[in-house]
């Protein structure tokens, strides 16, 4: 009898091997998967639009605006949808002159569903007054504030941008907006750290 049991409970062991292995096997692992139907490595367009978000706002930070532009553009270009993105590139059209496309930005940095934290909608907002700002849109410009002062109360840039529309407000039509020269908000996330997320959301696809 305890050969018998010892038998089935060898069997069960056998069984219940074989099916945790077929669960938790990477899809695709099979010898007729194709290159196309291979998840995306480290160099795929994620990491790409990454190290390309990382030097836009490096070249920020060192007063290279127009190629810094032209690189957040191509992480935009990867991921249209990335907020974190976006909002760089409204603070960096704003450096540039380019105000009416910068609120353009913002909008799309709050619009979108990538990366979208109170943070990331603080910073656009506020990039968002700037240009504002500099469009003479002063009551529009402190409603933005707001909005960035509420998400993020710490956010010394919004609070800047308040105070300065509510002056330029106070003078009367005929208030000469003073261009905004800070420098574009970089919400600072590292290379790194979304690195790893990325490798983490290929390790799901796949097990998927």
């Amino acid at each position: 009898m305890r050969q018998r049991s010892y038998r089935k409970a060898g069997i069960t062991g056998v069984i219940l091997f074989i099916l945790l292995a077929w669960l938790v096997l990477p899809a695709g692992a099979d010898s007729n998967a194709t290159p196309s139907q291979t998840p995306v490595g480290l160099s795929g367009p994620t990491n790409d639009a990454i190290i390309a978000y990382n030097q836009g706002g490096d070249l920020a930070s060192q007063g290279n605006y127009k190629e810094a532009l032209q690189v957040t553009e191509k992480a935009i270009s990867l991921e249209p949808n990335w907020s974190i993105a976006w909002a760089q590139e409204a603070g960096i059209l704003v450096r540039l002159g380019r105000d009416s496309d910068a609120v353009t930005a913002a909008d799309k940095a709050i619009a979108g569903n990538m990366d979208l934290t109170n943070s990331t909608k603080a910073i656009a907002w506020s990039n968002k007054a700037d240009a504002l700002i500099n469009l003479g849109q002063y009551q529009e410009a402190i409603q933005s504030a707001n909005q960035a002062i509420t998400l993020d109360p710490t956010l010394k840039a919004a609070q800047d941008s308040k105070k300065l529309a509510e002056a330029m407000l106070a003078q009367g039509p005929g208030a000469t907006s003073v261009p905004t020269t800070r420098s574009p908000i970089n919400p600072g996330i590292p290379l790194a750290g979304l690195m790893i997320t990325g490798i983490l959301v290929l390790a799901i696809g796949r097990k998927r």
